[in-house]
């Protein structure tokens, strides 16, 4: 469900892609834990898809969530966990949130 949604995604057909991660996710979130790699992977990927379609107040939170898992699971500093918090500098830049989005930079930029 999440391969095939990603698919679409990767083709542009977020309105396909959409409802694939949202099922993915609301599945892995009943049968595996909230902070399974899965289930962050799912929401991970339902994020990018608002966030392609400009529904940033339904990504911002999802992004967020999944960057919390990741400290918690993976570690401040795993490659994983970076790449997460990039997904939320380029949301927040994309609305000209920079003030937002410094933090995190400032954050990406120590891990180097």
């Amino acid at each position: 469900m999440n391969e095939l949604g990603y698919i679409y995604y990767k083709q542009q057909k977020y309105d396909k892609a959409e409802p694939l991660f949202v099922d993915c996710r609301k599945k892995s979130k009943a049968v595996l834990r909230l902070d399974h790699p899965t289930t962050i992977l799912c929401t991970n990927n339902l994020a990018q898809c608002y966030s392609q379609q400009g529904k940033y107040d339904m990504a911002e939170p999802l992004l967020l969530d999944c960057l919390e898992k990741l400290k918690v699971s993976l570690g401040p500093n795993n490659s994983d966990t970076v790449a997460s918090m990039i997904n939320l500098i380029n949301l927040y830049v994309r609305q000209e949130k920079y003030d937002k989005a410094e933090p995190f930079l400032v954050d990406c930029l120590e891990k180097r």
